[in-house]
């Protein structure tokens, strides 16, 4: 049950840094079935909070776990993990393939907790256009590709039930330059939703959904693992929340531009503009290192 216990509340995690702020402000609510817009400042504030605490980790993710696979690749170890349903690792057309799935039920002191999860990881090596099985002495390009989906339910014979899913795909391509440097691009999209009737975690439905896209994201020879040095970021994120009675909605778009260390934020809301330097920001909590998915869903299931 502890195993189930610490997937779920790593979901709800993710769902309550992305719920909707000010909902308590809106001179509609209980008025009848309304739907309202934020505020541009409740949306800036939902949107850069959502950056902080998910966006920029999804990205250093991603370009961790490649730069990773650059440096040193293994084909992956399926000897199995705790309840993995289905694990499998297929070669065909130059993609390594790892499908991973699984479902868990769970009961304990009344409460039943259930996880289903469904991940594919691909990734491919080429040098000159050729592709290879394994990365080749003066690789010159990898790419990558990750889809994960995870549902979770949580009833309690007192305060009912909690629903949430999660989704993310990922298409990653990551290119050596002429100086060395790698570079970037990479296209994600990403969604959660929580139901509840649960007030621990806030009664109500929520939403947040953000693609994001990193364009000529660059990183040096020295440290693959640190920050980029140059490249874009561009998020575009829509929350939304409900209790049942009204509906709040948001949504906008941030770009990032990383400059030598730092990172200049501009957050756009309708015709309302913000910004932000985050100074030094190699350093900062906000770019952490992350696991890959399917190390922490095996790590989860072990």
């Amino acid at each position: 049950m502890k195993r189930l216990i610490g997937v779920f509340s790593i979901l709800i995690a993710l769902m309550l840094l992305v719920s909707v702020t000010g909902c308590g402000d809106d001179d509609d609510e209980g008025t009848g079935s309304t739907t309202t817009t934020m505020t541009s400042e409740q949306t800036a504030q939902q949107i850069q909070y959502s950056m902080e605490e998910i966006g920029f980790a999804s990205v250093s993710a991603a370009l961790g776990e490649a730069t990773m696979k650059w440096d040193g690749w293994e084909k992956p170890d399926i000897s199995g993990y705790g309840k993995i349903s289905s694990e499998w690792y297929d070669y065909q057309n130059g993609w390594h393939t790892y499908h991973i799935d699984t479902t868990m039920t769970e009961t304990e002191d009344g409460i039943t907790t259930s996880v289903t999860l469904d991940l594919d990881e691909q990734i491919r090596f080429s040098m000159n256009g050729t592709y290879y099985e394994e990365p080749p002495e003066g690789l010159d390009k990898l790419e990558e590709k990750t889809d994960v989906e995870v549902t979770a339910s949580m009833v309690d014979p007192e305060y009912g039930t909690t629903n949430i899913g999660l989704n993310a795909d990922v298409d990653a391509t990551l290119e050596l330059q002429d100086n060395d440097n790698l570079m970037m691009n990479m296209t994600e999209s990403f969604g959660l939703t929580l139901s509840t009737t649960n007030p621990e975690y806030g009664t109500g439905n929520y939403e947040y959904n953000y693609s994001v896209e990193t364009t000529n994201l660059v990183v040096t020879p020295e440290d693959y693992y640190t920050c980029p040095i140059s490249g874009t970021i561009t998020m575009t994120v829509s929350v939304s929340y409900s209790d049942g009675s009204s509906t709040m909605v948001g949504s906008g778009t941030a770009t990032l531009v990383f400059n030598d260390g730092d990172v200049n934020s501009t957050i756009t809301v309708g015709n309302d503009q913000y910004t932000e330097t985050y100074t030094n920001f190699c350093n900062s909590d906000y770019w952490i290192s992350s696991r890959s998915y399917r190390d922490l869903a095996k790590a989860a299931l072990k």
